[in-house]
């Protein structure tokens, strides 16, 4: 069997970075996704079978950053 679906949805979330020290800095984002949900049937020859996913998730993450380079990049021509 093969199934194949596309679904719309929304997702959203923040974030915040603080500076830790010379070119350190860390980070943490969190986002929530939601897909909607999902009914998919099965026909036996004597009964079927029907199942609902939820499509949702919440994602959190954690980062360490390092910035190359010290100051802004300047163009020369």
């Amino acid at each position: 069997m093969t199934f194949s679906q596309t679904k719309t949805g929304w997702v959203a979330g923040g974030g915040i970075e603080a500076r830790l020290w010379d070119n350190w800095s860390a980070k943490l984002e969190y986002l929530r996704m939601d897909l909607g949900s999902t009914a998919n049937t099965i026909l036996f020859p004597a009964a079927s079978l029907t199942t609902t996913s939820s499509i949702r998730e919440d994602i959190v993450r954690a980062g360490l950053n390092y910035k190359f380079g010290f100051g802004p990049v300047i163009a020369k021509y």
